[in-house]
């Protein structure tokens, strides 16, 4: 294994933007003609991975032209920023303020200064092509609930009275997001209906509130109601984990899609999330990872976006997952998957890696940064049965608990999952803004 990987991963100088992409052309070359590259973290908290990512999109942009970057979040708390990106409309620090609220392991240094770059680029594209910042997250947004009201009152305004009471019956169930799955039948068919009706509204009117308004912003509005239908059907899931977290990943993925279309046939997407939504291979939930849930769930599928991407875009889609060995990280404290304090990201050190897992074996002497292409391995002999057994891989999302490491893992057999891995031996914490 060690003589395998010394031969064939890729070592890279830094993951720090602006270094241009000599180094990383074999990397640019292994994702080819790829429409679009998902891009994932092994934690919500590592700066290493949130540079790198930056890096890798500015080469994206300037060597193969990709014009969109999708964050998992919503894209109603993305649009001051993107409006931001490509006009420079607000300045940076309101832009960024709504945004990251109720996303404070985004709030850090390292997105700040790759929008600061997304906006400069913008600026002076060269022949690279203008780029934006958009969400694919399915939020329950109080933005979303004010943004298509205004948008109709703007377009439209003998319709917004209508808009705003097909929208208050949901308003009112966000209020009380757990006891929403427990409303009378007719209480919940009517807020279905309200937000439906909005969402088939703006769709019949588009040609209109296109010419109205502008492109842009008429597809704002209609991400905007895009998110309240989603969310609302997964708030009536509350209680189900597991189906919930297979509809969130189906709509991200759906989200992702239509980002694409709505862009044009020229149009190229590098996705931002966990690797654990990126895989392309679903994981079979373990009992001991869910406490506070009920035995059923033990056994069930989850199927991350990743899975429905690559029915969606084949070979035209890229999933590069990302591994650490060891070093910090910013995250919530807590026991198996749940907060047991206030909202506040502190920092860890991660535990040694687990015995016979993947971050086990991928680190050896002389490798302390890489990338590697998965889909080069050998198709039998030592190596071949090495990655084709499941192992232990770190998935660390916003939570992390010290005492139990292997609740925030997965049992992966790693080509399945990604098509490339980027490793780094020793990372640090994110920085706060």
């Amino acid at each position: 294994m060690t003589a395998w990987l010394l031969a064939n991963a890729v070592p890279f100088d830094t993951p720090l933007p602006g270094h241009g992409c000599d180094d990383l052309r074999p990397l640019l070359a292994m994702i080819g003609d790829a429409r679009v590259v998902a891009l994932g973290e092994a934690t919500h908290g590592t700066s290493e991975f949130f540079t790198m990512k930056h890096r890798l999109f500015e080469c994206l942009v300037q060597e193969k032209g990709f014009n969109i970057l999708a964050m998992e979040l919503g894209d109603p708390d993305l649009s001051r920023i993107d409006a931001y990106v490509r006009t420079g409309q607000d300045v940076l620090e309101a832009a960024l303020g709504g945004a990251w609220s109720n996303h404070c392991w985004m709030n850090t240094r390292e997105v700040t200064e790759l929008v600061s770059w997304m906006r400069a680029h913008n600026q002076n594209p060269g022949n690279a092509p203008q780029v934006s910042l958009r969400g694919f997250d399915v939020t329950f947004s109080p933005t979303a609930l004010q943004e298509v009201p205004l948008y109709v009152s703007t377009v439209d305004p003998a319709r917004r009275q209508r808009v705003w009471d097909d929208l208050d019956c949901f308003r009112q169930g966000m209020a009380d997001r757990e006891n929403y799955p427990h409303l009378d039948a007719d209480t919940l068919a009517r807020c279905q209906k309200g937000v439906e009706a909005v969402y088939d509204l703006l769709l019949a009117q588009a040609e209109m509130y296109r010419a109205v308004s502008s492109p842009e912003a008429y597809d704002a509005a209609v991400a905007a109601a895009r998110t309240l239908v989603q969310s609302e059907q997964l708030l009536r899931l509350a209680g189900d984990y597991s189906g919930a977290m297979n509809l969130r990943d189906k709509f991200m993925a759906e989200n992702a899609a239509w980002l694409l279309e709505q862009a044009g046939p020229r149009a190229k997407i590098v996705l931002w999330a966990h690797n654990g939504h990126i895989q392309t291979s679903s994981v079979v939930l373990p009992l001991r990872e869910y406490p506070p849930l009920p035995p059923e769930e033990a056994g069930r599928t989850f199927i991350p976006m990743g899975v429905h991407l690559r029915a969606e875009f084949g070979d035209a889609l890229m999933v590069i997952g990302f591994s650490f060995q060891s070093g910090h990280f910013r995250a919530f404290p807590g026991e198996g998957l749940v907060t047991i304090t206030a909202p506040e990201l502190i920092e860890f050190r991660a535990q040694p890696p687990l015995p016979n897992s993947h971050e086990a074996y991928l680190y050896p002497q002389g490798l302390d940064r890489y990338y590697l292409d998965l889909r080069a391995l050998p198709d039998e002999g030592v190596i071949a049965d090495w990655f084709g057994a499941a192992r232990h891989f770190r998935t660390i999302g916003s939570i992390y608990d010290a005492d139990d490491p292997e609740v925030l893992s997965h049992l992966l057999k790693l080509p399945e999952a990604f098509d490339i891995v980027i490793g780094f031996r020793e990372t640090t914490a994110s920085r706060t803004r």
